[in-house]
């Protein structure tokens, strides 16, 4: 998603692994600029929950939203994707 260098969008690599990346963006899974307005419907519950839940918690560094992000986006929808990233390179 960032960096000075990148591959061609027409490059063969870039288009044997464009499934992945495309699911990356879809799940918000990148802590760098990444989004999760596609995840919303997930997202917010668990938001809510969580601040009714524990409405004195702020985890350290960032609070709740972030801690969530963290543990959601950036954790559980985003190892998995390490697969999904291998699979491209298979046979």
């Amino acid at each position: 998603m960032q960096g000075v260098v990148h591959a061609r969008a027409d490059s063969s690599s870039t288009k044997r692994i464009a499934p992945a990346p495309e699911k990356k963006r879809r799940l918000g899974a990148d802590s760098w600029g990444g989004v999760d307005t596609r995840i919303r419907h997930i997202m917010q519950p668990i938001e809510e929950l969580f601040a009714t839940g524990f409405p004195g918690s702020a985890p350290y560094p960032w609070g709740q939203r972030d801690y969530i992000k963290l543990l959601v986006r950036h954790i559980l929808l985003a190892e998995p994707l390490v697969e999904d990233f291998g699979r491209c390179f298979a046979g």
